[in-house]
C-alpha cells in the first residue's frame, strides 16, 4: 500500500500546511514526509476501526479453535486412561495430533487436556488478520472478544468485521530488463504459483522483483467519499497538532471528522431501518440494486 499523495495535500491543506513537493517526496530527509509516513498508516486503522463504515464490512465463516493445552502424565495409571490422551501420527494428512486414549500400554506417554478458555463459551475463533473491528455475528449470536480472539457458543460462526486491507505477502512487478548479476535480487514463479527466490538465470525466464511500498503487507484500501473525507479530518488533525502544536486547529478538524462519522452512521441505521420495514431504498427507487 502507498500513500494517497492527494489525500494528503488535501489533509495538509486542511491543517494550515503547503502540499509537500515532488522534491519532498522523493527526499528521504524530509522531515514533513517523515511525520506524514509516521501517523498515515496508523490513522487509516484508527479511521477504519471509529465506524461500521458499510463499503468497508465483510464475512468470513470461522473455524474453530482447539482450546486445549496438553500437559504430559509423570505417572500414568491404568484406572484413568479414560482422561488420558496419546500424542500420535497421522500419515494421512502429515501431522502430529492427540487422539484419546482407549488401552493402557506400559511405557507409553500419555497426557491429560486442561482446558484454557476460561470465558464460559463453548468455542474459540482466531480473529480474520485483516478483521480492525467486529460488527456482529450471524444472527445476532452473543459473543466476546479478548486480544486476537473472538468467544461464542455456537460452532462454525459467520463473522461480519471492518477489513484493515492486510494480506500478509508482498507486491511483485515484473523486470522488463533482466540483469545476469542481479539475479540473487529476484523471484520467479514457481508450479504451485508462488514467488519463490530465483537461483540461476535462464534467458527468456520471466523475473520479478518486490515492489517497493511505503506500507508492505497491505493492499491499496478502497474508500467511499465519506470515508476519505473522515480519514482526511483525522489526518488534518494529528498533521495539524504535530507540524504546529496548535490545538485549537486539532480540536475542530478532529470535530469536524466525528460530525462526518456521526452522519454516515445515522444514514447506515437509517438504511437499515428501511429495509427492515421492507421500505424500498433510493437505490431501489432508481432501479439500480
Amino acid at each position: 500500500m502507498n500513500i494517497d499523495r492527494s489525500l494528503v495535500a488535501r489533509a495538509l491543506s486542511k491543517a494550515g500546511e503547503e502540499p509537500i513537493t515532488d522534491e519532498e517526496w522523493n527526499e528521504e530527509t524530509s522531515s514533513r514526509v517523515r511525520i506524514v509516513k509516521e501517523f498515515y498508516h496508523a490513522v487509516l486503522l484508527e479511521s477504519l476501526a471509529s465506524y461500521d463504515w458499510t463499503s468497508q464490512k465483510k464475512r468470513a465463516r470461522l473455524t474453530p479453535m482447539d482450546n486445549y493445552e496438553y500437559k504430559e502424565v509423570l505417572n500414568p495409571k491404568a484406572a484413568d486412561i479414560n482422561k488420558y490422551y496419546e500424542y500420535v501420527y497421522d500419515q494421512y494428512h502429515e501431522k502430529y495430533y492427540y487422539r484419546k486414549a482407549e488401552t493402557f500400554t506400559p511405557g507409553t506417554t500419555y497426557f491429560i487436556r486442561i482446558d484454557n478458555n476460561l470465558t464460559g463459551y463453548a468455542y474459540m475463533y482466531p480473529l480474520p488478520e485483516d478483521c480492525v473491528k467486529v460488527v456482529k455475528l450471524e444472527n445476532d449470536e452473543p459473543y466476546i472478544v479478548e486480544g486476537a480472539f473472538i468467544y461464542a457458543d455456537v460452532q462454525n460462526v459467520v463473522l461480519l468485521y471492518i477489513r484493515n486491507y492486510f494480506t500478509g505477502k508482498y507486491v511483485y512487478e515484473k523486470v522488463a530488463e533482466p540483469n545476469p548479476d542481479d539475479i540473487d535480487k529476484y523471484f520467479v514463479i514457481d508450479e504451485e504459483g508462488d514467488y519463490v527466490r530465483a537461483t540461476s538465470y535462464v534467458m527468456g525466464t520471466d523475473y520479478y522483483v518486490i515492489k517497493e511500498e511505503d506500507y508492505p503487507f497491505y493492499a491499496e484500501p478502497k474508500l467511499d467519499p465519506v470515508l476519505a473525507g473522515y480519514f482526511e479530518c483525522r489526518l488534518a488533525a494529528c498533521l495539524a497538532l504535530k507540524l504546529t502544536g496548535d490545538t485549537v486547529k486539532y480540536q475542530m478538524l478532529f470535530n469536524e471528522a466525528q460530525l462526518i462519522g456521526q452522519n454516515a452512521q445515522k444514514k447506515s441505521a437509517e438504511m437499515a431501518r428501511n429495509r427492515a420495514k421492507g421500505n424500498p431504498t433510493w437505490v431501489e427507487q432508481l432501479g439500480l440494486e
